[in-house]
């Protein structure tokens, strides 16, 4: 039973080892902490290792062939600054900002043909003040304002 318990720590410890490699930035390390059946990365968390605490730093969402698909930073675990979505073409679908993991701050989505689809603003995770909606070809089809709701 000794030997199986001790094969087992073995196990995960190396293979928590293998799985995490440093990326292109200073001092962090990425682990993937999701695959794809075929065994490719889906989710990528980034990390620092700061002596005894361990700090996340960054998530990247990959399509099955390896392209992003969202991106940003983390702070304290939760979404922080800018988050980016892009389309399978590597086309950016849509950008917003976060504070303490909720929405906070503009947010602009995209058509496919990369014209601005509709943006607007949060604030605490709520959508506040004029928000506006486009059609493909750029023209203004109608605003929404929040702040009279």
């Amino acid at each position: 039973m000794k030997t199986k318990l001790l094969f087992l720590t073995l196990f995960i410890s190396l293979s928590f080892l293998f799985s995490c490699k440093p990326s292109a930035n200073s001092g962090e390390q990425e682990l993937v902490v999701k695959r794809y059946p075929d065994n490719k990365p889906a989710v990528i968390k980034y990390f620092k290792v700061e002596g005894r605490d361990t700090t996340f730093t960054k998530e990247k969402v990959l399509y099955q062939d390896g392209k992003t698909r969202l991106e940003g930073a983390l702070s304290m675990g939760k979404r922080e600054g800018t988050w980016t979505v892009y389309r399978e073409d590597g086309k950016i679908w849509s950008q917003t900002s976060y504070k303490g993991g909720l929405e906070d701050g503009p947010s602009v989505v995209n058509h496919e043909n990369g014209k601005v689809y509709y943006e607007g603003t949060y604030k605490e995770g709520k959508r506040i003040g004029l928000w506006k909606f486009y059609n493909k070809e750029g023209q203004l089809v109608n605003e929404n304002n929040f702040d009279q709701k």
